[in-house]
């Protein structure tokens, strides 16, 4: 009988992405919610909420959350999410088994009348034979047509193409599901947020994992307080990148990758 992971793994290989309902406890998608629109009043207030380029214009964006608030750590290696995430980054790699990254870390809620994004892929690499890319979505607010839900087109991992532009697919969908769950995909699938249609609060947390050797969106082994490293487990450390670092020259390190057990203690 297939069991209830079994089942998550093979709708992720066959359609590219699967909702867990439920995944967050209230209190802690309660007390998370609160956290994010403290910080990001704290960043708005000090004018630092639209990043060079004009990036968080359309939205209220929070980037790398790790070194805004520890609390939001534990969500890198949720039970329910890192065994799925593993099965799509690990498949296909030396004996099912090598590392993964995190290569963003960031929180989401469109203004209103921002239109639906058009539909793109976050691996950058359309239908490669084994996943490069894991986005987990955490949903905050429910996830409705209405507050923007995140549109996507299932199976599209798939397809050796890039999505065209300002094209509607007729097998797209619209991802709804209540606040506490959790959506999971494939970074070759096509997706995009919806257009919000209602001016409500609709915060999302968005992990993007990747095979160690993808460059990160951001140098996490730079950005890390210090304090927070020092309360990493080995395998957090490894998720942040410690462990993947290139080695300056052949003098210090010949090997691409270090054992998490040789990281130093401190930074």
């Amino acid at each position: 009988m297939m069991t209830e992971i079994d089942r998550r793994k093979a709708q992720l290989d066959q359609e590219g992405y699967v909702v867990i309902e439920g995944a967050l406890p209230d209190s802690t998608r309660l007390d998370l919610l609160a956290r994010l629109n403290r910080i990001y009043r704290m960043i708005e207030g000090a004018g630092k909420h639209v990043y060079p380029g004009g990036v968080g214009n359309a939205e209220r964006l929070i980037l790398n959350l790790h070194n805004k608030d520890s609390a939001f750590v534990d969500l890198l290696d949720d039970s329910t999410v890192l065994p799925l995430v593993q099965h799509m980054l690990q498949s296909g790699s030396y004996q099912n088994k090598e590392p993964f990254i995190v290569t963003q870390f960031s929180a989401r809620d469109p203004h209103l009348g921002l239109g639906a994004q058009q539909l793109h892929m976050d691996s950058r690499f359309p239908g490669p034979p084994f996943a490069l890319m894991a986005i987990a979505l955490w949903m905050l607010n429910d996830f409705t047509v209405e507050s923007g839900a995140t549109r996507l087109v299932p199976r599209s991992h798939l397809r050796p193409s890039y999505p065209e532009n300002g094209v509607k697919y007729p097998d797209e969908i619209t991802v709804g599901a209540p606040a506490g769950s959790v959506l999971l995909y494939n970074g070759s699938a096509w997706h995009g947020g919806g257009a919000k249609q209602r001016d409500v609060e609709r915060w999302s947390v968005i992990v993007s994992y990747a095979r160690w050797f993808v460059k990160p969106a951001f140098d996490m082994t730079k950005n890390t307080p210090p304090e927070l490293y020092a309360k990493l487990s080995p395998e957090r450390r490894e998720l942040f990148g410690f462990t993947s670092v290139a080695p300056v020259d052949e003098q210090v390190r010949s090997r691409s990758r270090i054992d998490p057990s040789e990281l130093p203690d401190v930074l």
